[in-house]
């Protein structure tokens, strides 16, 4: 999305409405704690199959996976963030 605003349309489109109170708390908290600006914490993160800057950062991917190579999704939290990085 090229504005602001449509970013915005675009991520509320793709939360489900159940989630959509609590999605905005949830990025912030990932960006705080978790996809940090200057030391990214991807060994921890759920995102990672999802995430561009970890397939161009790590060649093998770390931790999570079953043996069909999908993310394990440990959370409903996680699950809405994948769902929206699947959308752009």
């Amino acid at each position: 999305a090229s504005t602001p605003l449509a970013v915005e349309k675009q991520l509320v489109d793709s939360i489900p409405v159940k989630y959509i109170h609590k999605a905005h708390h949830w990025l912030i908290l990932h960006g705080r704690y978790i996809c940090v600006a200057r030391t990214p914490r991807c060994e921890v993160c759920g995102l990672r199959k999802a995430c561009k800057y970890f397939q161009t950062q790590y060649q093998q991917p770390i931790g999570n996976y079953n043996s069909s190579s999908q993310l394990i999704v440990h959370s409903s939290f996680t699950a809405v963030i994948l769902m929206i990085f699947k959308t752009f």
